[in-house]
């Protein structure tokens, strides 16, 4: 283990093969597929029960190996950089979406109507959005089934 540990220390991720530019994106990525690969077991089980209900268990091959030094400081890692630990953390949406951004959104379409809801200036403007076919499409393939109203849109 390096004594040298600082988890303020930002991590430089480069995923093999895949262009693209970190604006934190990337990161995000990186703690979302860790997280994902700990809580299934992988290379070891160190959490049980059931899914999003996971609690630590003692594996005496995990603290032997370290894993659990390790495990604290991908959690360190992730809490001190604003990764999604946050949400996992504290459960509070609307608090983790202050570290979203949406050059995240990988979909240019789900992407590109974000960013046309942000700079809306006007109710003309949201309510153009709101009727849009293929907004409402992009609403539903999210899941939201609901026709959206203007003065909800609106942020004041």
């Amino acid at each position: 283990m390096n004594v040298a540990f600082d988890p303020e220390t930002p991590l430089h991720i480069t995923f093999i093969d895949k262009p693209a530019i970190d604006g934190g994106g990337l990161l995000r990525q990186f703690f979302t597929d860790l997280f994902s690969c700990i809580i299934e077991g992988k290379p070891m089980s160190l959490f049980l029960g059931e899914c999003g209900r996971n609690c630590p268990t003692h594996s005496p091959q995990g603290v032997f190996l370290g894993m659990i030094e390790i495990v604290g400081k991908i959690i360190a890692h992730s809490l001190v950089q604003g990764s999604c630990y946050y949400y996992l953390a504290t459960g509070d949406m609307i608090g983790a979406m202050a570290y979203c951004n949406p050059w995240d959104i990988p979909d240019v379409i789900t992407r590109q109507w974000i960013l046309w809801l942000i700079d809306a200036n006007s109710e003309s403007d949201m309510a153009d959005i709101a009727t849009n076919d293929q907004f409402l499409d992009v609403l539903s393939s999210c899941g939201d089934t609901s026709v959206p109203k203007v003065n909800i849109l609106i942020c004041q």
